[in-house]
This record gives structure tokens, sequence and C-alpha cells, in this order.
């Protein structure tokens, strides 16, 4: 018979400060918890602006990467949840401009920022986006990604 495995979540740190400070002592139950609390909503914001599921795992899965490879000198200034969707969204801006017919389209006509600015709204509109979208089905499985420990 298969043995249950717990699901290591945000709470069991007692706040963000402590959960940060985890994760710079390399402790993997503090990453899996930012990962297991964060991955979802992070795909379906750099989808929003991505329009295009792989590229938006392959941004998020190299968000997580580079969290992990840079851990002990990783600063947080205002809050991980603001770092994490700004990571993301600079991330998926880079994916844009190497997409360069995409961007040489949208530039030469002036529209990128008209485009940006229509598909990336204040935190707190996209946070309802998400919401809303995260009850309705996802297209892509997210069970290969989010792993209990």
């Amino acid at each position: 018979m298969r043995q249950q495995r717990t699901h290591i979540t945000y709470n069991i740190y007692p706040n963000e400060e402590s959960l940060i400070k985890a994760l710079r002592n390399g402790e993997k139950n503090a990453f899996i918890s930012i990962f297991n609390s964060y991955y979802k909503d992070l795909c379906l914001y750099a989808l929003r602006i991505l329009n295009d599921e792989n590229d938006a795992q392959d941004c998020v899965q190299s968000l997580f990467c580079h969290i992990w490879d840079i851990r002990q000198k990783l600063e947080i200034r205002i809050s991980l949840k603001l770092y994490l969707y700004r990571s993301v969204y600079y991330k998926s801006i880079s994916i844009l401009r190497s997409k360069k017919s995409f961007v040489n389209i949208y530039e030469k006509q002036g529209l990128l920022d008209l485009y940006l600015s229509n598909i990336i709204q204040t935190p707190e509109a996209e946070l309802r986006l998400i919401s809303r979208a995260l009850k309705s089905p996802f297209s892509f499985s997210l069970k290969n990604y989010i792993q209990p420990v």
C-alpha cells in the first residue's frame, strides 16, 4: 500500500520573512512551499502575457530554477508575491522580445505598449482574473510539477 505524503504549505512558516530566511539557508521545504503556493497562479499570469502554455510554463520554471540558484543572495524588499509576479512579468517580456516576429509587428505599429497595457492590469485586477481562471479547468496539467514532500 502506498504511503500518503504530507503536503507542505506556506503555513508551516510563521511569516514570509521566516520562509525567505529558510529558503536562503537552503531548506528544500521552504522552496517547495513557495513553489506549491505560487506555481499555478504564476503560470496563469505568464499565460496571459505570452498567450502560449509552453512558454508560460518554461517562464515560471525558469524563474524557480533561478530562485533556487541564487537563494543565498536572494533579497526581497517588499513581498515575495510581488517579487515573483514582477519576475514573471520581466521574464515574459524577455520571451516576447526574443520572438522577433511578435515584437517587430507590434513595435513597428507602435502598439507594443498598447498590447501590454491591455493584458497587464493592476495587481488587484490580475488577482481577480487569476481567481476566476482557477475556477475553470486548465488545458495543461500541473500534477507533474507540484511534488508533495
